[in-house]
């Protein structure tokens, strides 16, 4: 992973576990106010 802001090009190109798990701790904190906004995200009801 690189020092930018995790998008979803970071999601696709993880290769391990643990890469999965520091990009969670990463962007976990702003996920909604960010990539979740921006892409318009709608949870299902």
């Amino acid at each position: 992973m690189n020092d930018d802001k995790p998008d979803l090009d970071t999601a696709y190109g993880l290769k391990t576990p643990r890469d999965s798990k520091r990009l969670y701790a990463e962007w976990a904190g702003d996920y909604d106010a960010s990539f979740a906004v921006r892409e318009d995200y709608q949870l299902p009801i």
